[in-house]
């Protein structure tokens, strides 16, 4: 126990002695029934204590600890007072003169309610390649994860605060989550194939040039439905398995289907032109989801020999992996084009990035992708705060939140840093009581740090 959790349980102790007034016992038939204010179950946080009055039945009245571990009770006259020492759930017996009794369940946790930062339903693949982890924090560690149907998905605690779900057959599951009081939240899971998902999704090329699109989600193996244009060559990878190689032939415009093993489809738009430059890229144009993280492929072709130098028009959503300028060999050169500082491709409507090449004649080549939106706020989604609204005093002086969504980074502020300070470590905002607030709730500012734009307000108040 801590020096805080030692002094409210000799506290409590120390008042149990009082006795309690009242008188004797005896039978009284206008006697009143034992009751209390604190009714048959009480919710603490660790280290706090809470007071409630006993009346009824016959003095003087007595209180039977089944577990001071976790919760200790003492009475002085008609008070009750209950102390939180520790996580987990124990029961409070309050007893009469005469024998009656009122049983309290007593739960105490964190002040924070129990989370996990899976959504409260989910769809994984089969496959450990497939498995998904989360964290659980708030009420009460130690936590348990369990899931109702084994033989669908496996479900396990990996650390003291992570677990992971593993999809085993199609089908579906519940996961129950509990925290050492008793608190339980629940995750639907359902086993089956993610969406398939190509990217790019369209893509304009020259002859002789091979382009690459990158396979996700469905389930494996991939392959192409239909009959392949004689426009183009065509065919997955075998090095690459979630690798669509294609190579333009002749002039033209056509869709490609991309199958899963289940029977899902996507197509890719390709179109090949003639008599592009000697010096450019392929594809010279395509289109990604902002959903889309995946790396991209581009080749540049007819360069100069000697030194070529990469650009992007906006590095927040792409920009080339690797040194700024490198050497083309026989005039060509591979390009990766990855995710950009923001760490992801969210945009709010739909964005173009430009890919600029200069080679060491000074000729410029470009290759525009368009990044498209899919109608969702970026993070609004997922962006929140757990819990909104929390209160302050000189017993809890100190209070904790938890941020998910966003890209992961957040920055902090306190509209009264004279009464409640904030600070943030990963997605745990911690907030300390300096001094009662005159104005209350005092706001509490969180921000993604990526997109400062984006904001979420706690409002604290400071007792």
């Amino acid at each position: 126990m801590n020096r805080i959790c030692y002094l409210i349980l000799f506290l409590l102790l120390s008042l149990s002695g009082c006795g309690g007034g009242g008188g004797s016992g005896g039978s009284n038939p206008s006697q009143q029934t034992l009751v209390t204010t604190a009714g048959s179950a009480v919710v603490l946080p660790v280290s706090s204590a809470s007071q409630f009055e006993v009346s009824g039945g016959v003095p003087p009245y007595r209180v039977a600890n089944s577990n001071q571990a976790i919760a200790v009770g003492a009475i002085s006259g008609k008070v009750l007072t209950i102390g939180a020492v520790s996580a987990g759930s124990t029961n409070l017996l309050v007893l009469d003169n005469s024998g009656a009794s009122i049983a309290i369940n007593v739960r105490v946790g964190s002040s924070i309610p129990l989370y996990t930062t899976a959504a409260s339903s989910l769809t994984i693949g089969v496959g450990d390649s497939a498995s998904r982890t989360f964290t659980i924090g708030g009420g009460g560690a130690p936590y348990t994860v369990q899931g109702s149907a084994n033989d669908v998905a496996r479900v396990e605690m990996i650390s003291a605060t992570q677990w992971k779900v593993t999809g085993i057959t199609i089908g579906t599951t519940t996961v129950k989550i509990r925290d050492a009081a008793g608190t339980e939240i629940q995750v639907a899971v359902s086993v089956g194939a993610p969406e398939l998902r190509v990217s790019p999704t369209d893509l304009k090329l020259f002859p002789g040039i091979t382009a690459i699109v990158k396979i996700s989600g469905g389930q494996p193996p991939y392959r192409i439905a239909g009959g392949i244009p004689a426009a183009v060559d065509a065919k997955i990878s075998a090095s690459q398995p979630d690798e669509l190689i294609i190579v333009g032939k002749l002039a033209s415009e056509l869709e490609l289907s991309v199958a899963d093993a289940t029977g899902q489809l996507q197509k890719v738009t390709v179109k090949v032109e003639i008599g592009q430059a000697t010096f450019g890229f392929s594809p010279s144009s395509l289109s990604i989801s902002e959903n889309d993280t995946q790396n991209i492929n581009l080749t540049i072709f007819g360069a100069a020999a000697g030194e070529v130098c990469l650009f992007t028009s906006d590095s927040r959503y792409l920009k080339p992996a690797g040194a700024a300028c490198r050497t083309a060999t026989g005039g060509s050169l591979p390009v990766v084009v990855e995710t950009g500082t923001f760490g992801n491709r969210c945009v709010n409507s739909d964005t173009e990035v430009t890919i600029t090449a200069v080679d060491s004649a000074r000729a410029v080549g470009t290759a525009t992708i368009k990044i498209i939106d899919n109608g969702v706020a970026c993070g609004a989604e997922s962006f929140a705060i757990s819990p909104s609204a929390l209160t302050l005093n000189a017993t809890a002086t100190v209070g904790q939140a938890v941020v998910t969504g966003g890209s992961g980074t957040y920055l902090v502020s306190s509209a009264n840093p004279a009464a409640v300070t904030a600070a943030v470590a990963g997605s745990v905002v911690t907030l300390t009581r300096v001094a009662p607030s005159a104005a209350n709730p005092v706001a509490i500012t969180v921000r993604d740090s990526r997109d400062p734009s984006r904001s979420l307000t706690l409002n604290v108040t400071v007792n």
